[in-house]
């Protein structure tokens, strides 16, 4: 934890604080050393991406200095199952995407960018075949902890581990090596 005070010069405390990262900053991977822009499309399609509206996107702001496109949420979904609640299987939509990712990644990438794809590792909705899957998912006193539409992941098990390496860093390198966003989730080479 970093601290600074400096009287009333709110800029100089600013300036110290944000110095006091600068080493990690640059240590970071080389393609995040410019600060690269992303353009992430929940706000577009509100958790129902699809080949054709992410076509339509990209064509929209291909060549206005986006470095990366993340398609996020609903990309997994089962048709007339929200995105909310669906997520921890991981299987791409036949629905939205019936010809896997691979065609609408080449089309983020024929524009010029880095195509990304967000996943919530953490946890797992309560319409996904995941949140049966209660011996892998977090427990106190032998109850799954439960939230209104979301259990999560007992993330120290190997088995857990195991099915998140297939389910996303697999569907990363089988997918045109995309870049992940979200949370607790990096990007990968």
């Amino acid at each position: 934890m970093h601290a600074a005070c400096s009287g009333d010069d709110k800029e100089e405390i600013f300036r110290r604080l944000s110095s006091a990262i600068e080493d990690d900053v640059d240590a970071g991977p080389a393609s995040e050393q410019s600060l690269p822009v992303l353009f992430n499309e929940y706000c577009t399609t509100w958790g129902n991406p699809s080949h054709d509206n992410i076509c339509d996107i990209v064509k929209a702001i291909k060549g206005k200095g986006f470095e990366y496109f993340v398609i996020d949420c609903g990309w997994y979904k089962s048709p007339g199952v929200p995105w909310d609640v669906s997520m921890g299987d991981y299987e791409v939509s036949k629905e939205l995407f019936p010809d896997g990712l691979d065609k609408t990644v080449s089309v983020i990438k024929d524009a010029g960018m880095k195509p990304g794809l967000w996943f919530e590792i953490d946890n797992v909705g309560s319409a996904s075949n995941a949140y049966q899957d209660t011996s892998h998912l977090l427990q106190r006193d032998g109850k799954v902890l439960t939230t209104t539409m979301r259990r999560f992941w007992d993330l120290r098990q190997d088995h857990v581990q195991e099915y998140l390496d297939r389910k996303v860093i697999g569907t990363l390198k089988k997918d045109h090596k995309l870049q992940t966003s979200g949370r607790l989730a990096g990007r990968f080479p």
